[in-house]
């Protein structure tokens, strides 16, 4: 028991770290997203604590993200800020507590485990950017280009910023956590 209360505690730690690095960005996207690192805390906790802890972490953080600042979407019906939540909150943050979803490990699986946490990251506000925010569209525009581009421009970043730090934290907390 004193295990998981010092585990959930370490956790929560991270999830204020990334509460923290999602208010400095690098680029402020228009209709939500930003680069910056509040990934990476919520994926170090999947990567040392594993993937239970991760997905606890991720799904946390996607709750305080609605609470603190939820994107109102153009359709204000009930589907639509359900399919928000759901789609640009909760799933893409509780992905990232997939990293340590392999098991082997190392700098390979840890990487394999960020780019699938990303990319299904990436298809959940790409699915909501076609059923949700298509009506902030041109007429004429391909809605599944358009919301997959606008996704990946601070997505794709992260996931480069994710690669490279992640590995780097670990060889050194590892041991110190």
């Amino acid at each position: 028991m004193k295990n998981n209360i010092s585990t959930m505690l370490k956790c929560s730690m991270l999830i204020a770290l990334s509460i923290i690095f999602g208010k400095i960005f690098a680029l402020k996207m228009p209709y939500g997203g930003s680069i910056n690192l509040s990934p990476i805390p919520i994926i170090m906790s999947s990567l040392i604590f594993g993937p239970s802890w991760g997905i606890y972490a991720g799904f946390t953080y996607g709750i305080i993200k609605v609470i603190l600042g939820f994107q109102v979407p153009p359709a204000t019906n009930f589907f639509s800020i359900i399919a928000v939540f759901f789609l640009d909150y909760i799933i893409p943050y509780t992905s990232l507590g997939l990293s340590s979803m392999f098991k082997i490990k190392g700098k390979i699986a840890a990487s394999l485990g960020i780019t699938l946490a990303m990319i299904i990251r990436l298809i959940s506000t790409t699915i909501s950017g076609i059923v949700i925010w298509k009506n902030l569209l041109w007429p004429g525009l391909n809605i599944l280009a358009y919301s997959l581009i606008y996704n990946s421009i601070y997505i794709f970043p992260e996931t480069i910023l994710s690669l490279i730090i992640c590995p780097l934290i670990l060889k050194f907390a590892k041991n110190k956590i």
